[in-house]
């Protein structure tokens, strides 16, 4: 599953991130905090950002056609 959306409200389902390599690392409180140093700095010059994120879904999460998922059920 990928979404696309604020970044303030698609970071609080995220439990990792991606660095410039592609490797999975923990999102920690640190990393947290980075990211809303970045994005202040851009806001400051009228800037928005933008966050993806995904989600390898097993069979049968999601409903059959993966359509069925609810935000509160998302991990």
């Amino acid at each position: 599953m990928i979404v696309k959306g604020a970044v303030e409200i698609v970071l609080e389902t995220c439990s990792h991130y991606l660095n410039r390599n592609g490797e999975k690392l923990p999102l920690t409180e640190e990393k947290l905090k980075e990211i809303n140093k970045t994005i202040t700095l851009f806001a400051e010059d009228s800037l928005r950002c933008i966050c993806f994120a995904y989600k390898d879904l097993k069979p049968g999460e999601g409903g059959e056609d993966h359509d069925e998922m609810h935000v509160d059920t998302v991990n």
